[in-house]
């Protein structure tokens, strides 16, 4: 996941969601792009649906 445009500095936000996703895809996760869900965007933008209940 780069992004090509080399002016373009991530930010933070970026660059951990970025490592996120990674992980994610290299353990085999499903990994879902959900837009205009302001549910989600008030808990930070990043959810998850757990495999086990906690």
């Amino acid at each position: 996941m780069g992004i090509l445009n080399s002016s373009h500095r991530p930010s933070p936000e970026e660059k951990i969601a970025s490592v996120l996703v990674e992980d994610a895809l290299n353990q085999g996760c499903e990994i879902v792009d959900i837009e205009g869900n302001e549910k989600l965007i008030r808990a930070g933008s990043i959810g998850a649906v757990l495999r086990y209940k906690l």
